[in-house]
């Protein structure tokens, strides 16, 4: 039995992995008991490790690993030798799924093994799994939605399994029959026509019940979420955020939070509370959220993130994140959800990756099993860093999710999708995005470019496509003392040829600092750049230039020494102000537009359609662009700036990107425009810029004359976009052409 003690100033905080007394006697929630957060947090846990034998099974033809094993690297992470504190976790909530549809798993060497023994002898200590309320149809056969049937019989037998080969349990509450995230947060079918007194009381019993399930048949739960990914609020129509009146709004997320807490410590005391957000590199909105909380004393125990790299930004701002969080509001903290791919093939018909090779310059590895596992040590290195030992731990995000075949029956002589190891069927696909089990059926049943059935993670997972395991699978074991363990060396740029605008207008605009770099670990670093020439050289005439610069490679790399890099500068005078959206003030929720720029109208009135976006993966260049969305009613917007200009002929372009319109996403008016004295002077339709997020920005651009000098407007404006419709907008630029 381990134990240790961990000093948060002067609270002392114990996260061990050993055992915990729980009060059977427990029948129901306490009633109106004053609760507070812990003081100490002990996650115990006294079973004696069951390591299933690996069979004499033998998978057909099964790769050969060795070389794989043998040469990947990983570098130790210091400060973990004097930690026996830390969660190595995993969210592996598909089994159950997986295994319905035939999903079988392999040790390196190709036998067939239990994929809890697998995952515990690759040092994962912790098993998350997710809790929908009622993950099937409400009506007639009882079919499932899919994405694991993570209701709580299934989940039971899995966590009974993790708990028998030795690992700590986390139950993630989504408060939804189905998944729950930022975007969607749909009330369970149960609770659609509770008041909020009468919902409050089920999520406190919910909560309860669910406990105590787990307890009767011998499972320990550590710790629980309250809620997933709860940025913009929980449970659609009682606990959802107006980020234009957070008081009220925080008022009902604080008490859904505190009765889901409730009833959770009413039946296990010793269990511990984790709140949690999407978008773990951004602090402003993490401060913001924890400080409405904080101010209406939630007893939360942890602050949980979820850090995808090529969502949400750099290491740097994950760190910023959390060491700012455990300092401010003295919470230990964890990273709930990591992934990164290990392969682009996609030769399997049962799959449907989201990851892609695109993804590597936002998340900064290369996409290989070297780079997922340098990216998983990276995030658990920089947790450990948290000061006073306060980052407790990372999850890895379903690292079994490998393809396999979907289950039919006939109902009423009609296939229907029974169980599949794919993110929904047709119902939950209904369900997800119209609240119910019937809305649009017809239209979506079979659907396949929405990858209903297919395994949507599998090059994201520790297992090949057959499901023979990667040296992925060990990285939690070899963080301690490492895996030929070797110095970090850069060696060729990502491109050694870069191009660059400079707004020869806007003094605060520079050459580029860093450049990408891959290095040995399959990694992509930022190394400085020192130019041969001095900005400030060219901020006189518009025109494109060539000049050079050097990073020092180090003595260690093959090229020994300085490596010469070449930009393309073009010089313009652009006479938008921060037409990238990069010097925007930070306000509350970091999210609001400002600045030079202007909302002149929205709808629904008051609530917020136009907002700042910093996710990587959306923006073109930089690091924040402008998104527009809004889940549940049509809306509009106007936004843009204003410009002084001198006579002559201008040329205005941006860079939009959406969601395919079709007969479900439509839009009145999209475009943008160019007028003065409230007339317009130019506008061109954006609606063929809305090709699908795969496809990317595609320029936008209008011409004007003016024939006297004149204050200008430019910018974006629709008209009744359909609800659910969404897209991005990114550098705008306007010259003078004559």
């Amino acid at each position: 039995m381990k134990k240790s003690l961990l000093m948060l100033g002067s609270v002392a905080l114990l996260f061990t992995l050993a055992s915990c007394d729980e009060d059977s006697s427990s029948t129901g929630p306490n009633g109106n008991e004053e609760l507070t957060p812990h003081t100490n947090i002990r996650f115990d846990y006294e079973n004696e490790e069951n390591l299933k034998p690996h069979s004499t099974t033998r998978m057909d033809n099964p790769s050969d690993r060795t070389e794989q094993f043998q040469e990947v690297v990983i570098n130790p992470v210091n400060g973990l030798s004097s930690r026996d504190d830390f969660a190595f976790g995993v969210d592996a909530s598909m089994i159950h799924d997986l295994e319905e549809t035939g999903g079988v798993w392999y040790d390196k060497d190709g036998y067939q093994t239990d994929i809890f023994t697998l995952l515990k002898e690759g040092g994962a200590n912790y098993f998350r799994v997710r809790l929908w309320n009622d993950p099937t149809t409400g009506t007639g056969a009882a079919l499932s939605y899919g994405g694991g049937t993570n209701n709580l019989k299934n989940d039971i037998e899995m966590a009974k399994r993790a708990q028998e080969v030795g690992m700590n349990i986390l139950v993630d509450f989504h408060y939804s029959d189905f998944w729950a995230d930022p975007d969607y947060q749909v009330a369970p079918k149960a609770w659609t026509s509770l008041s909020m007194e009468q919902l409050l009381v089920q999520v406190e019993e919910f909560s309860f019940n669910a406990i105590r399930a787990f307890a009767d048949a011998g499972v320990t739960v550590n710790a629980v979420q309250i809620g997933n990914e709860i940025n913009n609020g929980l449970i659609d129509g009682f606990g959802d955020i107006d980020w234009s009146d957070p008081e009220t709004s925080f008022d009902n997320v604080a008490a859904i939070l505190t009765a889901g807490i409730k009833g959770v410590r009413s039946a296990n005391d010793d269990i511990y509370t984790i709140v949690h957000l999407a978008n773990g590199g951004s602090y402003d909105e993490f401060e913001a959220y924890f400080t409405y909380l904080e101010e209406r004393e939630v007893p939360y125990d942890i602050i949980g993130a979820s850090y995808y790299p090529f969502y949400h930004g750099s290491l740097d701002l994950l760190a910023n994140n959390l060491n700012q969080c455990a300092a401010k509001f003295n919470k230990p903290v964890m990273v709930m959800e990591v992934s990164y791919g290990n392969t682009t093939d996609d030769d399997n018909p049962n799959i449907g990756n989201t990851f892609n090779s695109s993804f590597e310059d936002d998340g900064g590895f290369l996409t290989s099993v070297q780079g997922q596992m340098t990216c998983l040590r990276d995030v658990v290195d920089t947790v450990v860093k948290v000061p006073n030992n306060m980052g407790l731990g990372v999850f890895y995000w379903e690292p079994c999710w490998i393809p396999t075949n979907t289950k039919f029956i006939e109902v009423a002589g009609t296939s229907i999708v029974e169980t599949t190891g794919g993110w929904a069927t047709e119902y939950g696909l209904c369900y997800k995005n119209y609240n119910n089990d019937q809305s649009r059926l017809d239209a979506i049943k079979g659907n396949e470019e929405n990858n209903l059935y297919r395994s949507t993670w599998a090059n994201q997972g520790f297992f090949d496509y057959n499901g023979q395991a990667l040296a992925s699978l060990y990285t939690y074991s070899y963080l301690l003392e490492g895996k030929n363990p070797t110095e970090e060396i850069p060696l060729k740029y990502r491109d050694a040829s870069l191009s660059y605008t400079l707004n020869r207008a806007d003094e605060n605009d520079d050459l580029p600092a860093t450049v990408k770099v891959e290095t040995n670990l399959d990694a992509i670093r930022n190394y400085e750049i020192i130019w041969d020439r001095d900005v400030d050289e060219f901020r006189d005439q518009d025109g494109v230039y060539t000049l050079s610069g050097f990073i020092d490679w180090g003595t260690n790399n093959p090229t020994d020494g300085r490596s010469t890099i070449n930009l393309t500068l073009t010089v313009i005078q652009n006479f938008i102000i921060d037409g990238g959206f990069e010097d925007q003030i930070n306000t509350s929720t970091s999210d609001n537009l400002g600045g030079a720029w202007t909302i002149y109208s929205s709808s629904p009135v008051g609530e917020k359609v136009v907002k700042l976006n910093r996710k990587p993966v959306d923006v073109r260049t930089g690091t924040t662009d402008v998104n527009f969305y809004y889940p549940s009613a049509n809306f509009s917007f106007n936004f843009g700036q204003e410009v002084a200009l001198e006579a002559g002929d201008y040329q205005l372009t941006t860079y939009v990107m959406g969601i395919l319109l079709d007969a479900k996403y439509t839009v009145d008016k999209f475009e943008m425009y160019a007028s003065a004295d409230e007339s317009d002077l130019s506008s061109v339709d954006a609606t063929s810029n809305m090709t699908g997020w795969a496809n990317g920005y595609r320029a936008l651009t209008l011409t004007f004359t003016l024939e006297k000098a004149a204050t200008v407007r430019v910018g974006m404006r629709a008209e009744n976009f359909a609800a659910e419709c969404w897209g991005h907008i990114d550098d705008f630029e306007l010259i003078k052409v004559n």
